[in-house]
């Protein structure tokens, strides 16, 4: 693009010195003799008549961009026809109808490789509604030609929809001798804006057992540009029939991507929100996003699908316009192959008369405090009180984070204890542990501390009592208490003097 310099304050100012500077150049050549046309060596050889200029019409015409998708920007090329005597300077507007649907940003005028290259002025409307271009070419003239490219003008589609592109107005056509053109027609075109097709899909199991457990995925297509990050929520309609549990992002980098999960609690939806940073998701016909863990919990049809898109950007920052499918997943009773299964009664006629496998938490150990970056065990002891023996899904969540789910066999009339390791923040304060087994929840408050010096649950050491090597003289201590053993040695004497004085009086 030409250089670009400020325009003066009115049209008709910049005009007069354009033509107050080839007035005083043409005294200037006739007063010295020369010979030497305005338009330099490329106007030597043509023999311009005044008055054939006059008469000389000339079109400005403007080419179509095509079909743009929104956010995308192509050009439109400005043409004049006609000019048979060159062209020097022109003043040119165009514009679209409906800004809404199409801006004009910017311009890249043609000028001829040889040259000084023009003087040119590109000034957009505030709207982007139209934009005007103002050039004086100097010696870098565009030389006779049937047709002759002036500018192309920047169209930037904004929303889905038709547009026209016209040229409004031509203040200033001139040729080589400085003459104004007279101006034909302006041209018209049609531009229209598609809106761009990212549709995300989720994909997973069409059937899914009571107690299962497998991954459905979520997708995006048409995202020509790649993908920087993302922020959607996945949600069933049901949390009855079945739930949502642990996310597994796909992305590749060294770094890896930035993640955050909010799994709500009763595992109806999970918000998942990734900067992926290097490891971005380039261009492709299909990228998978996420892979989410669903489960069945009781017999009927259940809807998994994307509820909200609150940001997915492309590799230049750009967001998509998105839409969304859902998927149907059929939650049976039967026991089918992948995932959790229930095992089926060994004899159905001797427990026909017992309840199915039913299942309590009980109490959860798990520690108050610890240390934040730390891995800490919570056992999870589970009752099946049921006549059956089964299998229950337990999950561990904290403050939303689902950090294990995995099926855990129980006999009837026993209780099974599964330990999960669970990773503590980086981050100091308080976190909400939540275990799930079945229908039943328990829901503790654990605390992350900076440092272990910092655990509540220090043991501190216990202060020394000072001590006293002398008696208080106001105490008084039993002479029992003071010669451990004297009362048995007393008394074996007084024996011993009892049987000597008995042998004295016999003699």
């Amino acid at each position: 693009m030409g250089d670009t310099v400020e325009r003066s304050n009115g049209r008709t100012g910049r005009r007069r010195r354009y033509r107050l500077v080839f007035v005083v150049i043409g005294i200037f050549v006739f007063a010295g003799g020369a010979v030497v046309p305005v338009g330099g060596a490329h106007a030597a050889n043509t023999a311009v008549d005044a008055t054939d200029t006059a008469n000389t019409t000339v079109d400005v015409d403007i080419s179509t961009p095509g079909s743009i998708e929104a956010g995308t920007t192509a050009n439109a090329t400005v043409v004049a026809s006609g000019a048979e005597n060159g062209i020097s300077t022109y003043e040119v507007t165009v514009a679209v109808t409906d800004a809404s649907v199409a801006t004009l940003d910017d311009a890249e005028v043609h000028s001829p490789s040889d040259g000084d290259g023009p003087i040119a002025d590109i000034e957009p409307a505030a709207d982007g509604s139209a934009l005007t271009v103002t050039v004086a070419l100097l010696d870098s003239t565009h030389d006779p030609a049937d047709e002759i490219e002036l500018f192309d003008v920047a169209v930037t589609g904004q929303a889905g929809g038709e547009t026209a592109l016209e040229v409004t107005e031509v203040r200033d056509l001139s040729d080589l001798d400085v003459d104004e053109y007279e101006l034909g027609q302006r041209g018209e075109t049609a531009v229209t804006v598609v809106d761009p097709e990212q549709t995300l899909a989720v994909s997973g199991p069409a059937q899914l057992d009571e107690g299962d457990s497998a991954n459905a995925t979520v997708s995006i297509t048409g995202a020509d540009d790649g993908i920087s990050a993302y922020e959607l929520t996945l949600a069933v309609n049901d949390s009855d029939r079945a739930t949502l549990g642990n996310v597994s992002v796909h992305a590749e980098g060294e770094d890896g991507p930035m993640v955050t999960t909010d799994r709500s609690a009763d595992g109806s939806s999970v918000t998942v929100t990734a900067a992926l940073l290097d490891a971005v998701h380039e261009p492709s016909a299909e990228t998978d996003l996420i892979d989410v863990t669903i489960t069945g919990r009781e017999a009927g049809a259940v809807e998994l699908a994307v509820t909200d898109v609150s940001d997915v950007t492309s590799l230049d920052h750009r967001q998509y316009d998105v839409s969304t499918r859902t998927l149907v997943v059929d939650v049976t009773g039967r026991s089918g192959g992948g995932g959790f299964q229930l095992p089926e009664p060994a004899d159905t006629s001797d427990s026909s008369d017992d309840e199915p496998a039913a299942f309590e938490l009980g109490p959860v150990d798990s520690p108050d405090e610890s240390t934040v970056g730390e891995n800490v065990s919570v056992a999870v002891p589970i009752e099946n009180v049921g006549g059956e023996d089964g299998t229950v899904n337990v999950s561990v969540s904290l403050d939303g984070t689902v950090y294990d789910v995995t099926g855990v066999a129980v006999a009837s009339g026993t209780t099974e204890t599964t330990v999960v390791d669970v990773t503590i923040p980086d981050l100091p304060g308080e976190y909400q542990l939540v275990v799930r087994a079945a229908a039943d929840e328990s829901t503790t408050v654990l605390t992350a501390v900076d440092d272990r010096t910092d655990r509540t649950d220090a043991k501190s050491t216990p202060e020394t009592e000072p001590t006293d090597s002398t008696t208080d003289e106001d105490e008084s201590t039993p002479a029992g208490d003071s010669l451990p053993g004297f009362g048995a040695i007393a008394a074996l004497g007084a024996v011993l003097a009892t049987v000597v004085l008995h042998r004295r009086r016999e003699t």
